[in-house]
């Protein structure tokens, strides 16, 4: 065997066993030599027992590794078995394969000291209140462990062992690392991925092929990571993109064009075939700034004034700066002829701007303490204004800051709020560092300003030109004569292949330059050699969300008992659940069914039948819960089973690939207790990885479905939780109670709330979120009713910034009294009150709906000091979009397929189950195309309003479509406005 790697057990010329393994006693009697080998003995006993069960038989490769997270490197061991990919930490081979343990002294990073948060004094924070957490401090310890169990973190396993079942990989990339081919990373089925570092490029070469002859490689159809880099040069040295559709796929770049993409989802595809990564600070994801109004009142996402141009990069923006570039460029002269001509000598992309941008948010905030001796940098200094920071990367940064940005601001609001209260100083100009300031477009309010960033960055004139960006950051501009004319050339030291660090002699030297690396930035990996296609700004794809108007029935089945859950499988299978049961995805060849008198559970190969013959029961489980199951779910990937029970307890079960036999029972893998009534309502998410539960009593529990622990209560609603959505794509969550409808963010955020206009207070019985190009920009969600109706929702801002509350909305009821100077929440009540909405619009104003995160002292003495909005006051307002009668009983269930954004699935109490598509345009006639009424040639004027026919979907004047009546062939049950000939000739073949 070799340090680059091994094979365990070798072939019959080889007997003697790796020395890993076996260390074999020495000849002689030497007492030292003795005690060296029982110690390296004692740990391969230690290793071999990190292992899973029977492993150790099954290694066909070992090496040395290292796993990189943010700016950590930890060292370890990897073994490739048949089944899995392990790693173990804090282990080494040495040059002899002989097994080692990490030392500190072997560690490359040093540190004497270690920090950790803990909050102040309660007495010595008099602002607090339900809402607002405590004001945190950093102290200084010299032990890591001791720092880390104050935390509230205890410290793992020095030798942890990793295990990624080979089912659990999507696939694998080869990836840089301090600009070196020495990496690969490991993207999971969960969403997450890790990278893993090797010492040199043949070991890395060496495991990526061994996996990928286990079966391990680029899933094309996979939209998270998407295509290989081999298929995008193919595309490019054919020299068109439709050689791809011949063979019947489509490539990202060809859907991007067609807007079936949404430019995010493009960005962050290119950023990960460019090997940009999240676990590595020096190789985070770049976004482009697209705005460049940061001072308006107001922001028309309309006028091309407001955009940045994409077609140059931040350092060519400004004129007076572009100039001094251009001018270091012309000027410079190298004596050693080592560094050639640049422009820039600073990047738009580093560790150090990740940092400086996520100083707020942990582990972030640890890391750049850190780095800083255990305090934060001069407030001056620190990320705490927008509209600085854009003048700063932009013009007026001297020749230092050419900062783009990273992809949280365009999703994630927290990143700007300093919800942990970090004391993070005062400027020169005495201003309170705090919260970010934002644009007086946002209006304070850090949600807000995401979602106008992100509608400005989907929005037709950044479409039109972001091919631009991409030229200059992953494409032909990026360097070469073409980075030259477009002033876009940065530093040698950030490209790779520009030096082979190998070949460094001198350690002194080498780690200078690994220092330049890892401090200065890195370029992205160039994908395309030639100017990418520009997007096509066609018509808007036709979604649910945009034409829910035109949905036409499409065929219609029916089921003995109440369905209760659907399911459509790519190859046009539609699984049909009814009460009490559901299928296990992914493959759906066995059921789950609950609810017997026994307290049983029954595994079947149907459940479109409640008590299905004995004949398809494969088995019955008994024992599971002591009270009566009252609900199921099943993970998406179909590994982990829920039972809910009439005492509130959630028993989470391991699932195996075939359906359990009564004699193998069933694995339990955790306990959620939290809730003390009956489970009415179960969301999963596997991507986000949490699970959400609302009760009877109205509590709804968020629980962490990898350590299956409460990860937050949102508030109590007025009533039982009727039902409940999760969005798979940006993980918000929809509850309904009564006849309200809340929306949520993933955080816990209070978005949207709106009362329905059922009668009934429990007329809402199902909801799910319609699908769509991009859940950020067009979020909506259907209810399905008690009287048949079908209701579609749009989630929308206000266009004058404040909040649109619903007249009887008042508030929350909460468990939230913050325990003192822990922050640990006691099961006294408190009530939250939302100020009233002004009785003549409508409004209530947000300024009133402020959390005290700064004292009442700070808000006198600093009056530029902006409070932060409460959580629990919603900053959107939902908008009742369509409303249609489709069924004569209560709707059941709702599916909107994620790979279809034409088709809908509806079912109701008698077992009814209707299929809906949209129609083809033709059917639905475009306003603007309209000038005249077809039927009475009126001229429109421009206040006038214009009536769609819900049969021919002309547009008519209000005079030529009065008449209203039934539409079935269209799903309209209830009576709807017509045109008068339409109306004529539906009475007549209703005649």
């Amino acid at each position: 065997t070799t340090k680059g790697g091994g094979t365990l057990g070798g072939p019959p010329e080889r007997p003697r066993k790796p020395s890993f393994l076996l260390v074999e006693p020495p000849e002689d009697d030497d007492k030292s030599a003795k005690t060296d080998d029982a110690k390296t003995n004692d740990q391969l006993t230690e290793i071999l027992m990190l292992l899973p069960p029977g492993e150790e038989q099954n290694i066909t490769l070992f090496t040395n590794v290292a796993r990189i997270f943010g700016l950590t490197r930890l060292p370890g061991v990897l073994f490739v078995s048949k089944n899995n990919l392990i790693i173990v930490d804090n282990y080494y081979f040495d040059k002899e394969d002989v097994l080692q343990v990490v030392t500190e002294m072997a560690q490359e990073s040093k540190v004497e000291c270690y920090y950790y948060v803990r909050p102040v004094d309660a007495n010595d924070d008099p602002d607090r209140d339900e809402l607002t957490g405590p004001v945190l401090e950093t102290v200084k310890i010299r032990d890591e462990a001791k720092a880390r169990m104050r935390q509230g973190v205890y410290p793992e396993a020095r030798h942890r062992c990793i295990v990624f079942p080979y089912e659990s990989i999507v696939e694998i990339r080869k990836r840089r690392y301090q600009l070196q081919r020495v990496a690969i990373e490991v993207f999971l089925t969960d969403g997450t991925s890790s990278l893993l570092a090797f010492d040199s490029k043949p070991q890395r070469d060496e495991v990526f092929n061994k996996l990928h002859h286990l079966g391990i490689h680029s899933n094309p159809n996979d939209l998270r990571v998407g295509l290989s880099l081999k298929q995008i040069k193919a595309q490019q040295q054919a020299g068109t993109l439709i050689a791809m559709a011949f063979k019947g796929a489509k490539s990202m770049t060809q859907q991007w064009q067609e807007g079936e993409v949404s430019n995010f989802t493009y960005l962050m595809y290119l950023n990960t075939l460019a090997g940009r990564s999240y676990n590595d600070l020096t190789q985070y994801p770049v976004f482009p700034w697209v705005l460049s109004n940061y001072e308006s009142k107001t922001l028309d996402l309309k006028d091309a004034k407001n955009y940045r141009d994409l077609s140059k990069p931040m350092g060519a923006i400004g004129e007076k700066r572009k100039r001094k570039f251009m001018d270091r460029y012309t000027n410079w002269e190298d004596p050693s002829g080592i560094i050639p001509k640049f422009h820039y000598g600073t990047h738009y992309a580093s560790a150090a701007t990740t940092l400086y941008y996520l100083l707020r948010l942990e582990p972030f905030t640890r890391i750049g303490l850190q780095l800083q001796g255990g305090k934060f940098d001069h407030a001056d200094r620190l990320f705490y204004s927008i509209q600085h920071s854009w003048h700063s990367s932009s013009a007026d940064g001297g020749l230092s800051d050419v900062k783009e940005l990273i992809p949280e601001f365009y999703y994630l609001p927290e990143f700007l709020q300093n919800s942990n209260r970090f004391d993070l100083g005062t400027t020169q100009w005495e201003q309170l560092v705090h919260d970010v300031e934002l644009p007086p477009w946002a209006k304070g309010d850090a949600r807000r300003f995401v979602r106008i960033m992100r509608a400005a960055l989907e929005s037709e004139l950044v479409s039109a030109n972001l091919h631009n960006w991409i030229d200059l950051i992953f494409g032909y501009k990026q360097q070469g004569k073409a980075a030259e004319e477009a002033q876009n050339v940065f530093y040698y030291l950030t490209y790779e292949d520009r030096i082979d660090i190998d070949s460094i002699t001198d350690e002194v030297d080498k780690m200078s330059i690994i220092a330049q690396i890892n401090n200065f930035g890195q370029t992205p990996h160039q994908i395309f050699k030639k100017p990418h296609p520009q997007r096509k700004l066609a018509q808007v794809p036709m979604t649910l969300s945009t034409h829910a108007n035109i949905l036409v029935p499409s065929g219609t089945s029916r089921y003995p008992h109440s369905v209760r859950n659907i399911a459509w499988l790519e190859e046009d299978r539609l699984m049909v659940a009814c009460r009490n049961s559901c299928w296990v995805p992914p493959k759906y060849k066995y059921a789950v069914q609950w609810g017997h008198e026994n307290h049983s559970l029954w595994f079947t190969t149907d459940c479109e039948v409640w008590q299905t013959p004995s004949e398809r029961i494969i088995s019955v489980q008994e024992g599971l819960m002591d009270s009566q199951i009252c609900l199921c779910a099943v993970t998406d990937d179909g590994k982990l089973l829920l039972t809910a029970g009439e005492s509130g307890e959630i028993l989470v079960w391991k699932l195996p690939p075939k359906a359990p036999k009564e004699s193998e029972g069933l694995i339990l893998a955790g306990e959620l207790q939290g809730h003390d009534s009956a489970v009415t309502a179960i969301g999963t998410s596997l991507d986000y990885q949490y699970v959400v539960s609302g009760g009877a009593d109205g509590q709804v529990i968020i629980w962490d479905l990898k350590r299956f622990l409460i990860q937050r209560r949102l508030p109590r609603h007025p009533g039982p939780i009727l039902c409940l959505a999760v969005n798979a794509s940006s993980g918000d969550i929809v509850t309904c109670s009564r006849d309200w409808i809340y929306w949520w963010s993933v955080n816990g955020d209070l978005c949207a709330v709106k009362k329905a206009a059922d009668s009934r207070p429990d007329g809402i019985t199902c909801v799910t979120f319609a699908s769509g190009p991009d859940s950020q920009i067009d979020p909506n969600i259907i209810t399905g009713h008690r009287n048949g109706r079908i209701q579609f929702w749009k989630l929308v801002l206000p266009p004058d910034g404040k909040n649109i509350l619903e007249p009887e909305f008042t508030g929350f009821q909460y468990e939230t009294k913050v325990h003192r100077s822990l922050g640990i929440h006691s099961s006294s009540y408190s009530f939250v009150s939302v100020p009233d909405a002004d009785p003549n619009t409508g409004y209530s104003d947000s300024k009133l709906l402020m959390s005290p995160s700064h004292s009442r002292e700070e808000l006198k003495e600093n009056p530029k000091v902006r409070p932060t909005p409460r959580k629990d006051a919603p900053y959107m307002m939902l908008v009742a979009s369509e409303k249609r009668k489709l069924h004569a009983a209560a709707v059941t269930s709702i599916l909107c397929p994620s790979h279809s954004w034409t088709r809908m699935w509806s079912a109701d109490a008698s077992g009814e189950v209707r299929a809906w598509k949209l129609t083809s345009d033709e059917h639905w006639v475009n306003d603007s195309t309209v000038s005249n009424c077809p039927r009475c040639r009126k001229a429109f004027n421009v206040l006038e309003r214009r009536h769609h026919c819900r049969y021919c979907g002309g547009v008519f004047c209000n005079s030529c479509s009065m008449r209203k009546t039934p539409v079935p062939q269209f799903g309209h049950l209830d009576p709807v406005r017509v045109c008068n000939d339409c109306f004529t000739v539906l009475q007549a073949k209703r005649t």
